[in-house]
């Protein structure tokens, strides 16, 4: 009862902002997440489609960029029937709950209530956990491990074919969850989690081929629910930057192996964003444990199912610690040499970002060590103090960090009591593991208000993790006035700062209507162009370039101190229109060098000959501007080419007169297309095939989980084949549907 309190205590620190309706926008938060679900929840109320955002990157395939998880189904409930402030807060602080009480369900099936609480607070509040709150991709991702951990245990352990599949189901509902959440680097983590349990769990327990097939089942049929989020992004992936990027540069920053040493001194870790200090009873329990494990209560049998099961955990989570630390040391771990081959994998930044797979196996270990330390207690036995040894070891180490950082620096009074955190804690963790194994419950009372007061610390009140989602935090609309912008929203504006973190902030100007050339995002869309370059800007319809310091030649064409500064901002003149028509293209290989040569207001570049008709270039008018339809009538003199300044994307489809034309890439960037002389009515959709198949694939799937699981009770799925039929007849129905869907498309289109 005292660590459920413990639990719901530190949960009322989030509930705080979303009763005042503030929000928490620290760093990403707010000027990169908040940005896409502001304009994903206005979207869905105007009924606009989301998988293309014109406020940045001149266009932007939000689906693909994996930046708001748009086809969740929690996602589209949030943003779509509740206010922005309340749905971004629930979005942020669900996974902590989440996390916490599938940690909760999944120990509880292996060790006693009291072991299964102090394993959910060190999970969900650690310091660990804290930081990446500032992600809720990630964190969303990462709270599901538990509940598929417990997926995965009922899919080997059930005894019935039927209980089987419920299991395979669910651990296709989460893996298709965690998919649709679109952060790939949390899915690797969690196939490590999950992978290596099911396969301790498959061969410890000697599992048959029933167990096997509804274990790779599940996964496969999740990775097909998550298809209408994988085959986007990864088709946004083969165009982003990060293909082009130096793999040399993606493992860093590592952790370093000498800051392991925080494990025993929390002070280091205040206000730090790569931390590795898993909390002070955690640590003191599980060295406890490495030596008693063995020591068994008072009449408890010598071997049973659930001493078998405890064991099989344990290994899991050592074996998972090591794994993940290793990893998270990067190249000096050598182990990550192995995953730099594997493909899409080995994109990935920043390896300490593991460490929370690290604290996750650390608090199961922990949740094992204080299990047996109350049943230990409960039987009456008294634990020799040869095993009680490492506990103080791991004290004696605090302090003597605490003694060598005070001699290497000048403290104050305070200060030094700060320096004293890591002793205290993990001194007194150590006293209350020490009682409790000789026999004094008020042992077991010191390890939960150790443990109440240092995740109530470190965790939800370092300033580096908890504190910047908890203190000081704007309204919406508070926050949206400090984001400002030129002038005028006319055209668009180039963000130019020396300060590469500064970036970010373009992305804020989409609140009040602004459009951007450039943006901040996970994934960025490669560019062909140098917008540093007077013809460059004003054929991206460019008006406004962000330079609060001027500076001599940063953009060229530009006479001697530019145009007169505004607020920071300078403005571009004479900036080409959204949509308009050009008589004259010329084929270019290098648009970035060829565009400065050319007369951007008669002529373009291409990629291939179009056989233009030299004359004078006929009129564009747009009538239609929204996400992913542009809508323009023209009346052209000769055949001429349509240039619009939206970034081209393989995605984009067009319509002229309704029938189905030829999408160019013109200007190395942008979209256009071919006319022939008269009037025309031209209709840009953003249709990607890639998406139209991940739909496709995901219903499939979708209705396969539903046969799985009305299957087991109704009584109507006979086995493995009636599954893999069910599946068949699904994807040929459901193919049928989406064929006839698309062409009443095309025919409203037109």
């Amino acid at each position: 009862m005292v660590l459920a309190a413990v639990m719901l205590c530190l949960l009322a620190f989030f509930v705080r902002p979303l009763l005042l309706g503030q929000l928490p926008v620290h760093g990403d938060l707010g000027m990169l997440l908040l940005v896409f679900r502001d304009f994903y929840a206005r979207c869905l109320c105007q009924g606009d489609a989301f998988d293309w955002m014109p406020q940045i990157f001149g266009g932007y395939d939000l689906t693909g960029g994996g930046a708001c998880g748009t086809y969740h189904p929690l996602n589209w409930l949030l943003y779509r029937w509740l206010p922005l402030p309340v749905a971004f807060n629930c979005e942020v602080f669900l996974p902590i709950v989440v996390l916490g009480a599938g940690t909760l369900v999944f120990l509880r099936k292996y060790v006693n209530l009291a072991g299964a609480w102090l394993g959910a607070i060190a999970a969900s509040f650690s310091m660990v956990f804290m930081i990446y709150l500032h992600t809720p991709q990630m964190t969303g991702v990462l709270a599901h491990i538990p509940w598929l951990l417990v997926a995965i245990d009922r899919a080997v352990r059930s005894p019935t074919a039927a209980g089987r599949r419920l299991a395979s189901a669910a651990i296709a509902l989460l893996t298709g969850s965690e998919m649709l959440l679109a952060f790939p680097q949390a899915w690797w983590y969690s196939a490590l989690a999950a992978g290596l349990f099911a396969l301790c769990l498959l061969l410890g327990e000697r599992a048959g081929w029933g167990s096997w097939l509804a274990v790779v089942a599940g996964v496969a049929i999740g990775l097909g629910l998550g298809a209408v989020q994988l085959l986007p992004m990864y088709s946004f992936f083969q165009v982003s930057t990060r293909t082009v990027a130096d793999r040399a540069t993606l493992p860093f920053p590592p952790v370093e192996l000498k800051s392991f040493w925080n494990i025993a001194a929390p002070y280091r870790s205040w206000n730090a964003f790569i931390a590795n200090y898993f909390g002070a009873a955690p640590l003191v329990l599980v060295l406890w444990w490495l030596t008693a494990r063995r020591l068994r209560p008072q009449a408890a049998p010598r071997a049973s199912a659930q001493a078998k099961a405890v064991r099989q955990l344990a290994l899991w989570a050592v074996l998972l610690a090591i794994l993940s630390g290793t990893l998270s040391l990067g190249l000096r771990g050598k182990l990550y040499y192995l995953q730099l081959m594997l493909p899409g994998v080995g994109s990935f930044r920043s390896p300490w970002r593991i460490l929370s797979i690290t604290q996750f196996s650390v608090a199961i270990l922990a949740a094992i060590a204080f299990a047996h330390l109350v049943s230990l207690g409960r039987s009456g036995r008294k634990v020799a103090w040869g095993h009680l040894v490492l506990p103080w070891l791991a004290a004696g180490v605090a302090l003597c960090l605490t003694v060598g950082d005070e001699a290497h620096g000048h403290y104050t009074l305070l200060g030094r009591l700060f320096l004293c955190s890591g002793p205290v804690l993990i001194g007194g963790a150590a006293a209350g593991v020490t009682l409790a194994a000789r026999g004094y419950p008020i042992g077991l009372f010191l390890v939960a208000l150790i443990t109440a007061v240092d995740f109530g610390t470190f965790g939800v009140f370092n300033p580096g993790s908890g504190a910047y989602f908890t203190r000081h935090l704007p309204t919406y609309e508070r926050f949206v006035a400090r984001c400002y912008g030129p002038p005028t929203s006319e055209g668009r504006v180039y963000y130019q700062d020396d300060r590469d973190c500064m970036i970010n902030r373009v992305n804020c100007l989409g609140y009040h209507g602004y459009r951007a050339i450039n943006g901040y995002s996970a994934l960025y869309p490669q560019q062909h162009l140098d917008y540093h370059d007077l013809n460059t800007l004003r054929v991206a319809q460019v008006a406004w370039v962000w330079e609060p310091v001027p500076s001599p030649g940063s953009v060229a064409g530009w006479g001697p101190g530019g145009p007169p500064v505004v607020g920071g901002w300078r403005p571009v003149s004479d900036p080409l229109p959204r949509a308009r028509l050009v008589s004259r293209a010329v084929v270019s290989a290098a648009p970035a060098d060829d565009l400065k040569k050319i007369d951007v207001e008669s002529t373009a570049l291409v990629s291939h000959r179009l056989g233009l008709t030299p004359s004078r270039p006929g009129n564009a008018r747009l009538q239609e501007d929204r996400p992913g339809r542009i809508g323009v009538a023209v009346e052209a003199p000769q055949r001429q080419l349509l240039v619009v300044s939206e970034s081209y994307h393989d995605g984009w489809q067009v319509c002229v007169d309704g029938r189905p034309a030829a999408v160019e890439r013109v200007n190395g960037d942008f979209v256009g297309c071919m006319l022939e002389p008269g009037k025309h009515q031209v209709q840009f959709a953003f249709r990607p095939a890639k998406l139209w198949w991940g739909k496709l694939v995901s219903l499939a799937s979708l209705a396969v989980v539903l046969g799985m699981s009305v299957g087991p009770a109704a009584g109507w799925l006979g086995g493995w084949r009636s599954l893999w039929r069910t599946i068949v007849g699904a994807a040929v129905n459901i193919t049928s549907l989406c064929r006839r869907a698309k062409s009443r498309q095309r025919l409203t289109d037109s």
